[in-house]
């Protein structure tokens, strides 16, 4: 079973994402062969996508409270699961009602595993490993869409219903076997809730808007460009979908590119173990105090290996001591040194056998100093002002062993 935690997570993350493209796609190509079966107009065909969306997105709300309950491997089952089983109901439903309710379901299920698998690539990862997960990962999308597109345009000339089945509910099906290999998770604390971060956070909010207009727009696109193709320019479906699957092969260099540029990023560490801090501290209250250094100092010894020395006469600077515990990222593997300064919280978290170059970054809000020691970083982590951060991180430093 260990073996197993500690298996590289980016095969089945890769299978999930793959699987939630597929659902998205497969109408695209053969809208126009739907529309004429149930014998409705594109654009109403069009709107199964809009059923999808919203079901999607009321999922995504209600994410939050189910994260609190299940753990990422039981969330990605469950999403997986209602995947399979409306890709299955849109292959057989004998009405457009039916196929809608069965939209219903895909969204739903598209929802839990989009969110439940991006979540995933962080928490079954090492920080440093976390840009190549996530960017295997989000492999699954494009190469779902080349793989997808073709195929579904191809077996359109049967049926559109053939594509649901050989292209979502297969990949569904392996995504969920692939999942179900690794263990079960250990507790999860509920996330921070999103719109409490959009309300205290511009620029979280001003980002969050752009990708609900890009998504918009991307999604709006995506639906009609294949009955685009085969009612104005007399396409087939399988010409239709090779088109649409070769507009997605750009996405594949670029994003190689991308994981290069990141994998080094202090911002990216930061901003991944910036929320861990907030998390921690909204929880305060359900982690309470571990004892004073010398017991904080035995679970540093116990947990992580790291025989440590703790700052002594912290509250000469204002310091106060509350705890450590495992860092939520990482399956547990990084230490989260707990202060507070004259009330307010602040971080220190070790990464262990990880060396990067002393650095201070500002991001979500808070101020974060990078640095290196004895083949461990240490990052920092406070929402005041430079100066006063700069001085704990350099008590810490000087005085941490």
């Amino acid at each position: 079973m260990e073996n197993s935690s500690r298996a590289d997570p980016a095969p089945a993350l890769f299978l999930c994402l793959f699987a939630v493209q597929a659902s998205v796609i497969a109408l695209s190509p053969v809208l126009a062969e739907v529309a004429a079966d149930f014998d409705v107009s594109t654009a109403t065909a069009g709107q199964l996508r809009s059923v999808s969306g919203l079901v999607a997105g009321f999922t995504a709300v209600a994410m939050g409270r189910l994260s609190g309950r299940l753990g990422l491997r039981e969330l990605l089952l469950a999403g997986l699961a209602v995947l399979a089983a409306g890709s299955l109901l849109s292959a057989a439903a004998p009405a457009f009602a039916v196929l809608a309710a069965a939209q219903a379901a895909v969204g739903a299920g598209l929802a839990m595993v989009l969110s439940a698998g991006l979540a995933a690539a962080a928490e079954w990862s090492l920080p440093e490993q976390r840009a190549r997960v996530l960017s295997w990962a989000l492999l699954g999308q494009p190469f779902a869409w080349i793989v997808g597109m073709p195929t579904i345009g191809l077996l359109g000339g049967l049926s559109w219903r053939w594509g649901w089945l050989a292209v979502p509910f297969l990949a569904s099906a392996l995504a969920f076997a692939a999942v179900a290999r690794r263990p079960a998770d250990g507790r999860r604390e509920p996330p921070v809730g999103a719109w409490g971060l959009l309300r205290r956070d511009r620029r979280v909010a001003g980002w969050a808007l752009g990708e609900l207009f890009a998504w918009s727009a991307w999604a709006g696109t995506l639906v009609f460009a294949g009955a685009l193709f085969v009612e104005s320019y007399g396409a087939s479906t399988a010409t239709a979908g090779f088109l649409l699957g070769l507009a997605a092969v750009a996405y594949l260099p670029g994003n190689m590119l991308a994981r290069r540029h990141v994998e080094g990023s202090a911002r990216l560490l930061a901003a991944e173990l910036t929320a861990d801090h907030v998390k921690c501290f909204t929880l305060n209250s359900l982690i309470g105090p571990n004892g004073g250094p010398q017991a904080v100092e035995a679970v540093l010894a116990s947990r992580f290996g790291w025989r440590a020395r703790l700052p002594q006469r912290p509250e000469q600077i204002g310091l106060e001591l509350i705890g450590a515990r495992p860092c939520l990222y990482g399956q547990g593997r990084i230490a989260h040194i707990m202060y507070r300064h004259h009330g307010h919280p602040v971080s220190v978290f070790m990464l262990p056998d990880t060396v990067r170059p002393d650095q201070f970054v500002e991001v979500m809000g808070h101020e974060a100093v990078i640095w290196t020691e004895h083949g461990r970083t240490f990052v920092l982590l406070a929402s005041e002002p430079r100066p006063q951060v700069e001085r704990m991180a350099s008590f810490v430093e000087a005085s941490l062993r």
